[in-house]
């Protein structure tokens, strides 16, 4: 059973309940997310990453900095000593964290448990009332809606909008990156990264939808 679930930007002791700075994004890598004690791997992109990568490192459950440039950090995490509520219960009830994407003040996770029981266990044991928690999608088929364009934030959706509707992924293409960059008032970079990223959840999304039985069954708060 697949749960895309949105928590407080606090939720994990990494962000402080405020916004991010505009067109910040933060992602662990898209990998399984255990719990084995092992470090796991943030991205940070966008054009003010240098204000987040100085909050971050101040956080106790930073182990470092494996690569950095003026519009991306990667740090290592690791929540070995100090497990997040949220995490605590996931692990408890075996959920496995499929991804983990924090835009604007908000925390996105897609969690998949090994059945209907377990998503009920962790429910009824997850009572952090500081950071409550928002059901988006429960498809218990454990494939993403297919109906739901994926797993794309708000920026990545924004941005493959703006690419399609000016022709980035035509033959010959009719714009650029840069001038997309100038249209959504970021750097190129910056959008290169949004339709990279966008783009892999998208195909991500559709091979998971592809994989399930027509009839599929949605439960939303």
């Amino acid at each position: 059973m697949l749960v895309e679930i949105t928590a407080p930007a606090s939720v994990l002791g990494l962000l402080e309940n405020r916004p991010l700075p505009e067109g910040t994004e933060l992602e662990f890598e898209r990998t399984a997310f255990g719990f084995d004690g092992g470090p796991h791997s943030l991205v940070v992109t966008g054009d003010d990453v240098a204000t987040v990568t100085r909050s971050l490192r101040e956080r106790p459950a930073i182990d470092g900095v494996t690569a950095t440039s003026d519009t991306e950090t990667v740090f290592r995490v690791r929540f070995d000593t100090t497990m997040p509520e949220l995490l605590a219960c996931i692990r408890e009830t075996d959920g496995t964290i499929r991804s983990a994407t924090a835009t604007t003040d908000t925390w996105t996770f897609e969690v998949r448990f090994p059945s209907t029981d377990a998503s009920s266990r962790f429910y009824r044991r997850y009572d952090d009332e500081s950071h409550p928690i928002t059901v988006r999608r429960l498809n218990q088929q454990g494939t993403t809606d297919r109906h739901s364009n994926g797993r794309l934030t708000a920026d990545q959706r924004d941005a493959l909008a703006r690419a399609v509707a000016a022709g980035y992924f035509e033959v010959p293409r009719r714009t650029t990156l840069v001038e997309l960059a100038d249209e959504l008032d970021i750097s190129d970079t910056a959008v290169s990264q949004r339709i990279r990223r966008g783009v892999a959840n998208v195909l991500q999304g559709s091979a998971l939808a592809s994989e399930a039985d027509d009839t599929t069954v949605h439960h939303d708060d």
